[in-house]
């Protein structure tokens, strides 16, 4: 019990400092219980399947440039929220 004695003359003075240093050992210790805990994980052998490598171009991709060309961006298009022309 002599061990107690300094740990309950830290905790009867009522220093804002002292309980701010008490909750961050707390939280500190807290947080590596709860990251060094190690967890059971189940593994699961699922058998390997083959992998496709096969590229196949896709048909959306055509439609997408033909938006592009067809946007116009010239000044005259873009709204008038306050922008400044030179």
């Amino acid at each position: 019990m002599r061990f107690l004695t300094p740990i309950f003359a830290w905790f009867s003075d009522l220093s804002p400092s002292k309980w701010a240093y008490g909750a961050g050992l707390a939280y500190a210790s807290v947080a590596a219980f709860a990251l060094l805990m190690p967890k059971d994980v189940e593994l699961e052998n699922t058998a390997p399947s083959p992998v496709n490598f096969q590229v196949v171009p896709s048909p959306i991709q055509t439609q997408g440039v033909e938006q592009l060309d067809q946007l116009d961006l010239s000044p005259s298009t873009q709204g008038s929220a306050g922008e400044q022309v030179f």
